[in-house]
């Protein structure tokens, strides 16, 4: 059997492509996004391909 291991620090940070938020607030408060088109009506557009490095 395998076990997983997950590590202390998350590797890295996704930020909206419209309004910028990161992934971590977004998952503690549940804002909605700030883009007003109509395409998007407040849902978020994480770009999970590109992670941000935390320092």
């Amino acid at each position: 059997m395998k076990r997983t291991i997950k590590p202390d620090v998350a590797p890295g940070e996704f930020m909206c492509r419209t309004c910028e938020v990161m992934w971590s607030i977004f998952m503690e408060d549940n804002v909605p996004c700030t883009d007003t088109t109509l395409i998007r009506n407040g849902l978020h557009d994480f770009d999970f391909a590109s992670p941000i490095l935390i320092k």
